[in-house]
């Protein structure tokens, strides 16, 4: 689907490229860690000759069946364009703000990112019974703009129900915050 400049929205590793990679491909080929960044890269070309190659696709018909011409070409774009991926972020110094609001429970911080064209989010890693996890992701402009660096509001808005913390992993660490009451 175009953006708002006409252009493809470009794939990123955590978000187009590892979720592709199916349980069932992981353990089939379990000599090699398709979700890990650095090997996938590592052995890109491999790959994608593998799950290209309609003579002997991989994923095999038992086993999953071959990838979606789509989901080739996505792969193709996500090598083209250097392997795309997300970075950790950091909260500015007054760190991540919890509190009610009128109906629920809000999270928010400010992201200081060093430049335009920067992409900041709250990415939900799971959802429990008393427990949010999220990360603090940054993702960076294929074509860097320069430019000065600029503060980004992330959030997420949530019904209250059960959810006693959050746990927010960032580029500083494992952070636990108390949900108010």
């Amino acid at each position: 689907m175009p953006n708002e400049n006409g252009n493809h929205r470009e794939p990123v590793w955590e978000l187009h490229i590892r979720p592709m990679f199916r349980l069932i491909d992981h353990e089939h080929m379990s000599w090699l860690d398709l979700w890990d960044y650095d090997t996938v890269w590592a052995k890109r070309e491999a790959i994608l000759g593998r799950v290209s190659d309609k003579s002997a696709p991989m994923p095999s018909y038992p086993t999953g069946g071959p990838w979606p011409d789509e989901w080739v070409s996505i792969f193709r774009r996500w090598i083209d364009n250097g392997g795309h991926k997300l970075d950790l972020g950091s909260p500015d110094s007054a760190g991540y703000e919890v509190k009610k609001t009128f109906d629920g429970i809000r999270i928010s911080a400010w992201v200081q990112v060093p430049g335009e064209g920067y992409r900041a989010w709250l990415d939900i890693e799971s959802v429990g019974a008393t427990t949010r996890h999220y990360s603090l992701v940054v993702e960076a402009p294929l074509d860097d703009p320069g430019g000065p660096s600029t503060e980004l509001e992330v959030r997420d808005e949530f019904k209250a129900g059960s959810v006693e913390k959050l746990i927010v992993v960032d580029a500083d660490g494992r952070h636990e915050l108390d949900v108010p009451t």
